[in-house]
């Protein structure tokens, strides 16, 4: 018994001794002994809490975070770690990861914690919860029991949309949530910081991407956040500023940029007894022997600084951070930003009508109607499964998602529409583009025919491959590019084998978003044998030569067997391939690059419809696509 009870002693006091971790920093990063990212600062009796998401991804992973950690320091200099304060899976509706997150406290005295979770069914996709503890180190418990944002609620571009949330208290005490990615929503909270007290609005950011934070000096509004400047490349910190919440906002540059290695990058600003800080992370951390990646990031800070008009000086990135000595006001005055005023143009933002209403789309003859995505109270929709099947091609077995049609007959035979996901999508991604409501309210309607969907994993990657590649490197591309073999080889025989499949060319279509309208067209024009019908929504650079690579294609080879062109015999069309290329009229990641291939098609004498559709490089453009694709297709 006393052994027991000195072990248990024992037990005790080793978690103390680690829940009162302290540590001076060295330099940046601030935090060496486990990979952070996404972080969020909050000042409250003289302390700064520091909240960090806890990467713990493997190679091959994207992301991997499972808990929210928290630290503390009285002079940003000594930190203690206080250990993880909040999972995913402390709500009850949530299911996993750990995203960007930020803790405020409310005119209660209470402290609120809004974080982004994955949440499970009906509402499946990113989604904005709170909890609420007494203390800034918890222990956290729900505040609602349910999502205070779902991505229902906001019909936003991308499933992964209502992400990064912060708020913001202001001094006449109303309260205030901006999150997003590739759109920025605002919504007024209600005093009990719970509810929502207004309908959701968006700001119009110039190259927004994601996590904004605002702060207030002098009067004056910041609006800080994530932003993408140019084609391809990493994010850096933009800012925009008011002197209302309601705006107008005025576009300001960027405030730093791209971190060292890292894709995201994610800010957090405090005035701590009477000097500006940001923070940030980037992947410079290594961690015996493990390298910083896209998900193994770490946490950084920097001085901030003012300029006498009120804007923010450009804040370097430093391996030494705020071990030095603050800059005197003559040498901010020095401070030069390597990147010029990007958008002189763009300078006022004034919030959008609630985003409730319908978009209406630049050509009406591809013009979708209201509700097209939506779940109709007369209509059935199809089971939604995960199936394996072993690839050759990776020499492992792989996942798709499979959409049956309502009311599967064993005994029927389906035509099999193959969609394809965007470079940091899986076979899950398209369920957030509600394909099973767009394809059966079209059968419905008797617009198209019943068909099976397949949504693979189209990042092919064998598995000797130990290191994941960058995100946005050729390799990684060609990891994509891979996929052309496993579905000829694997995917296709798998599904005719344990599905009840009509087979040829004629009863299959493949169509993809970005990366995978990039495939599309890889698969479908290489497999013309195999494939009547092609969609490419938004397609993404590479299909053709540009600086970085040499192109699957070149304008000569970009073309079709003359076989599966379009002929007319008798006033017939014989052997018809239809391909069709989207552009939204907001894009800015692919920019005009779908309107290369489709000028190449029309120079090589390719029949195929290409169409622009009001908005970005989004799910609000793919669904629209979609809906426009699958009406056409098993004619």
């Amino acid at each position: 018994m006393k052994r027991l009870l000195l072990l248990a002693c024992c037990f005790f006091f080793l978690n103390t001794a680690v829940l009162a971790e302290t540590f001076e920093i060295k330099g940046n990063p601030i935090i060496t002994d486990r990979f952070t990212a996404d972080p969020a600062a909050l000042v409250y009796d003289d302390t700064v809490y520091l909240y960090v998401g806890h990467d713990e991804a493997q190679d091959g992973e994207m992301f991997n975070i499972k808990e929210w950690l928290c630290y503390s320091s009285e002079d940003m200099k000594n930190w203690t770690y206080h250990g993880p304060v909040l999972r995913p899976t402390d709500f009850a509706w949530a299911i996993r990861d750990a995203w960007a997150s930020q803790v405020v406290q409310g005119k209660d005295g209470k402290f609120y914690f809004y974080v982004t979770v994955q949440s499970d069914h009906p509402h499946y996709g990113k989604a904005v919860g709170v909890a609420v503890s007494d203390s800034p180190t918890g222990p956290f418990r729900d505040a609602r029991g349910s999502a205070l944002i779902t991505d229902n609620m906001t019909q936003g571009p991308r499933p992964w949309d209502d992400i990064d949330p912060h708020t913001f208290v202001d001094d006449d005490g109303s309260v205030w949530m901006a999150w997003g990615n590739g759109v920025c929503y605002m919504v007024r909270l209600k005093p009990n910081m719970i509810e929502l007290d207004s309908p959701i609005y968006k700001i119009r950011l110039p190259h927004f991407e994601e996590g904004p934070w605002i702060h207030k000096r002098d009067g004056i509004y910041y609006m800080t956040y994530a932003s993408h400047v140019g084609v391809v490349g990493s994010e850096m910190f933009a800012y925009a500023t008011a002197r209302n919440m309601v705006g107008p906002w005025t576009y300001q540059g960027v405030l730093t940029g791209r971190a060292y290695r890292s894709f995201t990058i994610h800010p957090a600003i405090i005035d701590f007894k009477g000097q500006g800080y940001l923070f940030y992370h980037n992947a410079a951390l290594t961690i015996d022997g493990v390298q910083g990646a896209l998900g193994r990031r770490a946490v950084c800070v920097e001085y901030l600084y003012y300029l006498p008009d009120g804007k923010m000086a450009y804040v370097p990135q430093t391996r030494e951070g705020i071990t030095v000595p603050p800059k005197t006001t003559e040498r901010v005055a020095e401070i030069e930003n390597p990147w010029h005023m990007d958008a002189p143009n763009e300078k006022i933002w004034l919030f959008d009508a609630a985003i409730s209403k319908p978009k209406s789309f630049v050509d009406d003859n591809f013009s979708v109607p209201a509700g097209f995505d939506q779940r109709k109270p007369n209509v059935e929709y199809g089971e939604v499964k995960t199936i394996t099947y072993h690839s050759t091609t990776t020499q492992s077995d792989r996942s798709a998602t499979i959409i049956l049609p309502p009311n599967f007959d064993g005994n029927k035979r389906y035509p099999v529409l193959y969609l394809l996901h965007g470079i940091g999508g899986d076979e899950r991604e398209w369920l957030g583009g509600n394909p099973n409501e767009i394809i059966n309210n079209l059968v419905a309607e008797g617009k198209t025919k019943e068909m099976i969907v397949v949504i693979p994993n189209i990042r092919a990657r064998h598995k000797s491959v130990e290191t994941a590649p960058e995100f946005f490197s050729v390799e990684h591309f060609r990891e994509f590019d891979n996929f052309l073999n496993d579905i000829r080889d694997n995917l296709i025989h798998h599904i005719e084998k344990n599905y009840p499949v009509l087979t040829g060319r004629d009863n299959r279509a493949i169509a993809g978003l970005s990366m995978g309208g990039r495939s599309a067209l890889h698969v479908g024009f290489c497999l013309a044998d195999a494939f009547a019908y092609i969609g490419a929504f938004t397609p993404a650079v590479g299909v053709l030569p540009y600086p970085r690579e040499d192109g699957l294609f070149t304008q000569e080879t970009f073309t079709l067997p003359t076989e599966y062109r379009t002929r007319r015999e008798r006033n017939a069309i014989v052997n018809n391939t239809l391909i069709m290329i989207t552009k939204g009229s907001a894009d800015g990641v692919v920019r005009d690059h779908p309107l290369d291939y489709s000028t190449v098609l029309k120079e090589n004498g390719i029949e195929h419809i290409y169409y622009v559709a009001e908005g970005g490089h989004d799910f609000e453009v793919w669904k629209h696509n979609l809906y426009n694709f699958v009406r056409r297709i098993f004619q």
